[in-house]
């Protein structure tokens, strides 16, 4: 359990970051869908710094970096802006966006429904792809159009029989780093092959504790210990999987303890997190410091899990507009976040920073 202090809350709740304030008043503090004090931090959005950061460099007929690929270069071309945009809640009627996801259509869709990556002649459809980017293009508001159910429908067809995808052809087992885009994607949609689908890709993640092996109940090496990275993209790290399962709406389960204490592990002065790594091209915060977006995740995770105490519970339930900052010394009095024990085991290494040092701060595709 993660006890949240007053001073981190209005921190986040600073107008200066509609993402961020949008975020804290709809996950963390639960406010409902017609609260005005969130309807007008979703409204802000559209101007505020991080969409506007996200936004440079697009042409007008809606491509960054390569316009005869919206896939390459990974993490720089136009499929990695939209994914974060949608991630920051960005509206999907801003006609920037309109343009962006048509172009990608245009260039990436496949005969069969699903998403490809490349522009060579046998190119073909695409798992990770097609996840994450229905899951944008129903965050955008774009769920039912024919060519999102399409890659629905494509996508429900290479479920493998233990629950998740794998990139790879010809492979069994599922991938971890496969199974997050089509699990959040799914979410999003109505249908219910599609709900009965995503109860198998929960199930999935579950059985292997998000980290570890179902064989040999050891971590997966490849992913340990997990770092934290903004934007994931297509990572799997601290962050990724537990955030898809709040998305797929999973409920408690015990077998998501140790994931989630390593994420209250994490935890530094005055339940605050920070990143560990960050793609280059579009690092919205620093990597090494207390980030407001990396905490508002956190905290919208451990909320969700029922896992959160909050200093001043009852201002929190009815006063939210950000009060003036204190001193130093009086914010961080009784205000450290509780950091829940671990099996040694289990404890990450500091801050991840060999984890984050290997990847080089770059966004990493893992079949």
């Amino acid at each position: 359990m993660i006890r949240v202090p007053r001073s981190t809350i209005d921190w986040l709740l600073e107008p200066s970051n509609a993402v961020v304030r949008a975020i804290t008043l709809e996950h963390v503090l639960r406010r409902r869908a017609d609260d005005p004090e969130l309807r007008e931090a979703r409204a802000a959005i559209a101007s505020s710094r991080w969409v506007g950061h996200v936004m440079r460099g697009q042409h007008a007929d809606g491509w960054w970096v390569n316009s005869k690929s919206c896939y390459q270069p990974r993490g720089e071309a136009t499929v990695w802006h939209l994914q974060l945009l949608a991630e920051l809640g960005a509206a999907g009627d801003d006609p920037r966006i309109v343009t962006a996801c048509e172009r990608f259509l245009r260039q990436h869709a496949m005969s069969d429904g699903g998403f490809a990556c490349g522009r060579h002649r046998d190119r073909y459809s695409e798992e990770c792809l097609t996840g994450h980017m229905l899951y944008t293009l129903a965050a955008f508001g774009r769920g039912r159009d024919a060519r999102s159910l399409a890659a629905r429908d494509w996508l429900l067809k290479r479920q493998l029989a233990d629950g998740g995808w794998n990139c790879t052809p010809h492979r069994a087992h599922s991938s971890f780093v496969s199974t997050l885009g089509p699990t959040k994607a799914l979410a999003l949609m109505t249908d219910p092959e599609s709900a009965r689908a995503l109860r198998r890709a929960v199930e999935f993640l579950l059985a292997h504790r998000v980290f570890f092996s179902h064989v040999t109940g050891r971590p997966v090496k490849r992913f340990w210990p997990p770092v934290i990275q903004f934007p994931a993209h297509y990572a799997y790290d601290l962050l990724h999987p537990l955030r898809t399962l709040v998305i797929a709406r999973a409920k408690v389960d015990e077998r998501l303890e140790d994931a989630l204490a390593l994420l209250e592990a994490r935890a530094e002065v005055a339940a605050r997190w920070r990143t560990d790594a960050a793609p280059r091209a579009m690092m919205i915060e620093r990597p090494g410091r207390p980030g407001k977006w990396v905490t508002v995740a956190a905290l919208a995770v451990l909320a969700h899990f029922g896992r959160l105490t909050y200093d001043e519970q009852r201002d929190l339930e009815h006063e939210t507009k950000p009060r003036r900052a204190r001193s130093g010394a009086a914010a961080s009095k009784g205000g450290a976040g509780a950091r829940r024990s671990v099996p040694r085991t289990s404890r990450p290494r500091a801050g991840g920073a060999r984890a984050a040092k290997r990847s080089g701060g770059r966004a990493r595709r893992s079949r």
